[in-house]
């Protein structure tokens, strides 16, 4: 078999154009094929990065006559949930939000959220360094306290663990710092840069408007173990009737209104599904055009390939003899292709990771792994097949 290897890679190297435009070709096929796997993996498939992920649901307000999508809750619906439920263990919310930093050389707008301080609690996460928010930091009047992002902390403070403590300007109100997040924090936005307490000073309502039942709260919730997501949601039934009941004329008071829960990884991902799904799609058909053509090209290069096949075979080599250099033949193009295919697939994942123009959620996720590489393996053997398929149905040992 090593005979026919050396053999092989002789023959290749001869016809160095045909090799390059066979390799450059199934490597794109390949390629292409794993990166966009990567993505399907880490966006659709992998879990969430948080503890029994499976049991973290989204609550949101829909109208049930005029389909208005998602709503978010009033502070006071938050409250009634927190004090009235029996199916959540923890209930978070959090209002996207953005501040200024100042008093510092580079002024920087930042992308922020003001959270419940019970939010990387719900959650299952903890801070890598300093300390998580303290229930009596989420009061209003309280004394305004940050957790940084790590990439803002290792951006603009160098990783130094001295930043805790100390105190920043944001929007011209000195907040302290008392914690980093972890890395790779997505909840709740793929691009934030820090967290804040008091969800009542959020600075798009007056304290009126919040009173009144202005909603604008995101809510995550955790399950407590061995409650359906049925039970709950028959239990947000009942919550949502008694509360319109008790505060009809509020602004959120919406007698067509019904609270729904749905699993938090299928609403982060629910953008995107679609357009991963059709982009695997063609792009496994891509692999498989790719394979086709090949192997076309491999018969076509076959029949100019009569006088030495004939040769071969005058000077006794037999028929498996000489399907098994073509099949040697069709290993190394395998071979080759995958390796380049890889390295192709690994450059596209970490520009991915990078430049996230499509929004992608969980970005951060986006890399090679021993799943990846067994459906990369898969994808080369699949083309290694349909080469040998064609090989074997090639008329040999006669010249063709």
């Amino acid at each position: 078999m090593l005979h026919d290897l050396r053999y092989a890679l002789r023959v290749l190297a001869k016809d160095f154009g045909f090799s390059a435009v066979a390799v450059l070709t199934l490597a794109l096929g390949i390629g292409a094929n794993t990166a966009i796997f990567t993505v399907v993996n880490a966006v659709l498939l992998r879990p969430l990065p948080y503890p029994e992920s499976d049991r973290l649901l989204f609550l949101y307000n829909t109208n049930l006559k005029r389909a208005s999508g998602r709503g978010p809750f009033s502070l006071m619906r938050l409250d009634q949930l927190r004090s009235e439920s029996r199916s959540f263990s923890n209930l978070a919310g959090f209002c996207n939000e953005t501040f200024n930093l100042t008093g510092v050389e580079q002024p920087e707008q930042l992308q922020a959220a003001r959270v419940s301080a019970d939010f990387l609690h719900t959650l299952g996460v903890r801070s890598v360094l300093g300390r998580d928010f303290l229930p009596d930091e989420d009061r209003e009047g309280a004394k305004p306290v940050v957790m940084l992002s790590y990439g803002l902390w290792q951006r603009r403070f160098g990783g130094n663990p001295d930043v805790i403590g100390t105190s920043l300007a944001l929007d011209s109100q000195a907040h302290t710092v008392v914690g980093i997040l972890p890395p790779g924090l997505d909840q709740p936005a793929p691009d934030l840069d820090l967290l804040a307490t008091n969800l009542a000073a959020f600075s798009v309502f007056t304290r009126e408007q919040v009173r009144l039942g202005a909603g604008y709260i995101s809510v995550i919730a955790r399950l407590k173990p061995g409650v359906s997501g049925q039970q709950a949601q028959a239990e947000m039934d009942v919550l949502n009737r008694q509360y319109l009941r008790q505060n009809a004329g509020m602004v959120d008071a919406d007698p067509d209104a019904r609270l729904v829960g749905s699993p938090l990884r299928g609403i982060l991902v629910e953008n995107v599904k679609p357009a991963l799904l059709v982009l695997c799609a063609a792009i496994g058909s891509v692999l498989l055009i790719a394979c086709a053509n090949i192997a076309s090209l491999l018969l076509a290069r076959a029949t100019s390939r009569r006088k030495e096949f004939a040769v071969r075979a005058a000077l006794g080599a037999g028929r498996a003899d000489l399907i098994r250099q073509l099949l040697a033949e069709s290993l190394v193009l395998s071979l080759s292709s995958g390796a380049l295919g890889l390295a192709l697939a690994f450059a596209a994942t970490r520009l991915a990771g990078r430049i996230n123009q499509l929004n992608l959620p969980r970005a951060g996720e986006i890399h090679i792994d021993w799943e990846t590489l067994g459906v990369h393996v898969a994808c080369v053997h699949r083309h290694r097949r349909f080469l040998r398929a064609h090989s074997v149905a090639t008329r040999l040992p006669n010249p063709i």
